[in-house]
């Protein structure tokens, strides 16, 4: 229903059809019984399509709503190993929500986790640990409510023995 709920954006998305519009103009008034003309972000709260302000705090308002997938991270390096683990970082996408990270053995299959920050010390994430003398390929990519972006260029590093 909101933008990113989690990241404190309580905007309505596009999806919130049960919201958008559904509101009751009569209870939209402050506590002085006024009309409220417009919403946190200083939109107006009645729009001439229907004339019904919509559920919350703020109008959906598509100008201010970002209805696209997050671009690709970039800058993807590892800052940190031992024998069994490395320290990935990358630079932050925008419209992001969160992120998906995956590597592995240079030809082997991918293994899969979902972060929110912009770093991650990768240990295997499920057992086994990364193994010390072998090559493992990573790869980053933006999550957000419409989607994922394109996979990061690859990234190879040899554990520590």
């Amino acid at each position: 229903m909101f933008v990113n709920a989690a990241g404190g954006n309580y905007r309505l998305a596009a999806t919130a059809t049960q919201a958008i519009d559904k509101g009751d103009n009569d209870l939209a008034v402050d506590a002085d019984k006024n009309p409220l003309t417009t919403d946190l972000d200083g939109n107006d709260r009645i729009f001439p399509v229907n004339g019904t302000v919509d559920i919350g705090a703020y109008e959906y308002n598509l100008s201010a709503v970002s209805e696209v997938k997050p671009k690709r991270p970039t800058g993807l390096k590892c800052t940190d190993q031992t024998n069994d683990s490395v320290t990935l970082a990358w630079d932050a996408a925008t419209g992001m929500t969160g992120y998906d990270i995956r590597y592995r053995l240079s030809i082997g299959m991918w293994k899969t986790v979902s972060v929110t920050e912009t770093w991650k010390t990768v240990s295997g994430l499920a057992t086994p640990r990364l193994t010390a003398g072998m090559r493992y390929e990573f790869q980053v990519r933006a999550v957000n409510e419409h989607g994922e972006s394109a996979w990061s260029e690859s990234l190879f590093v040899t554990i520590n023995q």
